[in-house]
């Protein structure tokens, strides 16, 4: 298995976050694991009758050597496809695993981490919210947090009477902290101008 980049683990985790890892209780869905696969760019066509192992259509999908390698690899290891993806500036191919029989994620990732197929195996990683649902305006303590009273800042900006009101649809936000080059073409026409 190939070491990982930081931009690989990065855009992998960033990936996980529309699916979540299983909780290991009894009756809860199988655990799951991001898998990628090298999937190269497209290669010139082969001599002309033959279908050659290429890319369909136009733009970047799946080639048919990383889909070969992610099914193989699946059933390998018994695992259940949930969903995939490429990633081009990668040239990689992210699959999403159940484990269904109830093995442990670590002893999956470890068996994995010596194929020479997988380029990048780790747990797909959970996040839970703490709020609930009208929390804010009904409950003395507004959030369901167990922090939330460590965090005065919650209170002192008013912050539960404000989700009263609205709770953020539609409102972009940008933190910097580096500062800003206002040159940048992914910038212009997007910041307003803000007085000095």
């Amino acid at each position: 298995m190939r070491p990982p980049s930081r931009t690989a683990l990065w855009l992998l985790m960033a990936a996980g976050l529309v699916l979540a890892a299983a909780p290991a209780d009894a009756g809860a869905p199988a655990a799951r694991i991001v898998v990628a696969f090298a999937n190269e760019p497209l290669a010139a066509p082969g001599p002309a009758g033959t279908t050659g192992s290429r890319y369909g259509g136009t733009g970047y999908r799946v080639g048919q050597s990383a889909q070969r390698q992610a099914h193989s690899v699946a059933a390998a290891y018994a695992l259940r496809e949930v969903t995939s993806w490429p990633i081009q500036v990668l040239s990689m191919h992210c699959v999403v695993f159940e484990i269904a029989d109830g093995r442990a994620v670590a002893d999956v990732l470890a068996q994995l981490a010596k194929d020479p197929r997988v380029a990048l195996a780790q747990p797909l990683q959970e996040f839970h919210t703490l709020t609930t649902a009208g929390a804010a305006a009904t409950a003395p303590t507004p959030y369901n947090d167990p922090l939330y009273d460590l965090q005065t800042n919650m209170r002192s900006l008013g912050i539960a009477r404000a989700h009263e009101r609205t709770q953020g649809a539609g409102v972009r936000i940008a933190l910097i902290d580096t500062g800003v080059d206002l040159d940048h073409p992914d910038l212009r026409g997007a910041m307003p101008t803000m007085p000095m």
